[in-house]
């Protein structure tokens, strides 16, 4: 889906859905080796993974904010989208 926008210009909502679902499948991969490697219950290990997938999502819009105001990518326009 083209919306003629470049991708410096995401919205707060899109950057927090982009962090939230990258968050989700990370916990729902670590989730069972958290649990055997420390040989804790698979609650413990879900709260354990939810302090540190805080911090991650934090961290991730953040950094992708950051990254698109210091390396902005040159707009473009809406006929050249399609190239």
């Amino acid at each position: 889906m083209r919306t003629g926008r470049s991708l410096n210009q995401r919205s707060t909502g899109l950057r927090l859905v982009h962090a939230l679902l990258f968050e989700l499948c990370t916990l729902l991969v670590c989730l069972p080796v958290i649990s055997t490697w420390l040989q804790i219950s698979l609650y413990k290990a879900l709260m354990t993974d939810i302090g540190f997938a805080l911090f991650a999502v934090i961290y991730a819009y953040g950094f992708n904010w950051a990254y698109d105001r210091l390396f902005p990518l040159p707009a473009t326009r809406p006929e050249q989208a399609g190239r």
